[in-house]
């Protein structure tokens, strides 16, 4: 006894249709990469990435001592808090003539334990970082310490883009075995 036509066809519509899914998941994953990582990588000096740093551990009323650089030369560099859905301006401080600035400003009042986004601004260029207030210090980059997958875990982008990452790859395992799966059951028959 054989499989209906209409069986068959109905297989290749949702073969199809799967193949159609699968190549939107990967467009939307390329966009939603690109969106969150920037348009561009810009580097100041000499091909050198703009870097931030929180150089000690930060609480709650405390102070933020920050040190960065290669942003604009003898720029004016505005530092900015984004933490529970609101942003925070927390001071300025000046880059000298190679885009290097460091300086201690206070946080504002009323900010609470968790992660926030330290954003340092020029005209020209802007670089960010996540950090724990109330934890340890923050780099821009994921080493340096035991507490990076923490930090990274409250990157909301990261947890998208992994989101993201899982459902496509899900996706594309179902797409690779099911027709392995319904040709076995067909020949079974």
């Amino acid at each position: 006894m054989g499989v209906p036509p209409g069986t068959l066809q109905l297989h290749g519509q949702l073969a199809s249709l799967a193949s159609v899914f699968a190549r939107l998941l990967l467009a939307l994953v390329a966009a939603v990469t690109a969106s969150l990582h920037g348009s561009v990588t810009v580097a100041a000096h000499n091909g050198i990435d703009p870097w931030l740093e929180v150089t000690s551990g930060v609480r709650p009323a405390g102070s933020l001592s920050v040190v960065g650089g290669e942003l604009d030369r003898d720029g004016l560099v505005h530092i900015s808090l984004w933490i529970d859905g609101r942003t925070h301006r927390i001071g300025e401080l000046r880059a000298d003539g190679e885009g290097h600035f460091a300086g201690e400003l206070p946080l504002p009042a009323g900010i609470g334990e968790g992660y926030g986004q330290l954003t340092a601004a020029t005209i020209n260029l802007d670089i960010s970082l996540w950090f724990e207030i109330g934890g340890v210090a923050g780099r821009n980059s994921a080493g340096g310490d035991a507490a990076w997958l923490r930090r990274l875990a409250a990157d909301p982008s990261s947890l998208l883009l992994g989101g993201l990452l899982a459902g496509g790859a899900l996706g594309l395992g179902y797409l690779i075995l099911w027709p392995g799966r319904r040709r076995q059951q067909t020949a079974r028959r």
